[in-house]
């Protein structure tokens, strides 16, 4: 595939440059070996050329067209070429054109003068032509300011669709990223409550009871002034004889002490 790029500056506004690149039937006009061209529709235009002794028809088809900017287009079959033709206002008064093309030659005759540049030279020809055409004349001969192959909102993405441009990917400025699941940077993860401690206020759940509480009785204590001590055996202050308390069991509460059975009195005849 060879590619060719050519580019002219012409003395014309870029409104008058480009209206007049779309009167294709006028393309006869400046470009050497095109015969004829006939506009099909908007977009679809039919070419008869002949060029180093070879004569060829056929269709080509405009992909993307914005007015005052560019116009792109490639062929339907052969011979295969693509190209685009883009306007550059330089000031208010002048406009560079420049034309980029593709194409593959094909047969003998093409190749041989592909390598010759015949056919850069032959587009670098077509361009000055152009050039002295419109600034001849001064205004175009026509003009269509239709759009083809463009977004109606240029630059936006569509609402049901993600943005997935770089920008559009990247962090705002001052901000780092952070990966799924950590908290941003200056926030704080607000502490879980303990899964074992009751929530304060909270009620049980309907049929639900609460936990029975496992703290001993205070009646399952020791009595004042008694101690347990290992194997069973007594310990100071405690009543001799006496058997230690079961751990959990239940002890009976201090009582009055027993009363002391009258002594007897030697004079008191019983």
């Amino acid at each position: 595939m060879s590619t060719i790029e050519q580019v002219v500056d012409v003395a014309v506004p870029v409104r008058i440059a480009y209206d007049q690149w779309t009167q294709f039937e006028d393309f006869p006009k400046f470009m050497e070996g095109v015969d004829h061209i006939e506009q099909i529709t908007p977009t679809r235009t039919h070419w008869n050329t002949s060029i180093a002794g070879v004569r060829r028809e056929f269709d080509a088809e405009i992909t993307e067209q914005r007015p005052d900017e560019c116009i792109v287009w490639h062929t339907i079959g052969t011979p295969r070429q693509a190209g685009v033709v883009s306007f550059q206002p330089l000031d208010p008064v002048n406009t560079r054109v420049v034309l980029q093309m593709q194409f593959i030659p094909e047969g003998l005759v093409e190749q041989v003068g592909d390598r010759l540049n015949i056919v850069e030279t032959r587009v670098k020809g077509d361009l000055q032509r152009f050039k002295e055409f419109i600034e001849e004349n001064g205004r175009p001969t026509g003009g269509w300011r239709g759009s083809v192959g463009t977004d109606p909102t240029p630059g936006f993405a569509d609402a049901t669709t993600p943005d997935l441009r770089p920008e559009a990917r990247r962090p705002a400025a001052g901000t780092r990223s952070v990966p799924d699941g950590l908290p941003a940077p200056g926030d704080h993860a607000a502490p879980s409550a303990p899964t074992d401690q009751p929530v304060p206020g909270a009620q049980p759940a309907p049929g639900g009871h609460p936990a029975p509480d496992t703290r001993p009785a205070p009646d399952t204590y020791p009595a004042p002034g008694t101690r347990s001590a290992p194997g069973g055996t007594s310990t100071p202050g405690s009543t001799p004889g006496a058997q230690n308390p079961v751990p959990g069991t239940q002890q009976p509460a201090p009582g009055p002490y027993p009363t002391q059975e009258p002594r007897n009195n030697p004079g008191s005849g019983f």
